[in-house]
């Protein structure tokens, strides 16, 4: 995975730097969530995180909702029930 410099605009409208790890990991935490194995998560993520940052990579700032948004499109294809997890996580907990 490489290397992005992206500044992401948060809910609270204060912006910090693209961590892919927070984001391969919230994908993967809700992989686990729904039972995924834990290859089958890795995988996924893996895939996920490749695909928005593809997305990601002609822009300079993104809002932390458009990040979910296309992660949330690319999950349809490889775990939906995880996608919906993930996409909903913050309005569940």
């Amino acid at each position: 995975m490489a290397t992005i410099t992206k500044h992401i605009v948060k809910r609270g409208k204060h912006s910090e730097s693209y961590d892919q790890r927070k984001l391969y990991a919230s994908i993967y935490n809700a992989c686990i969530a729904v039972r995924c194995t834990d290859t089958e998560a890795e995988l996924i993520a893996e895939r996920i995180v490749e695909l928005v940052e593809q997305w990601l990579e002609p822009k300079h700032e993104v809002t932390s909702y458009d990040i979910t948004r296309v992660a949330s499109e690319h999950f349809q294809q490889y775990h939906p029930d995880a996608g919906y997890l993930y996409q909903h996580h913050r309005s569940i907990s």
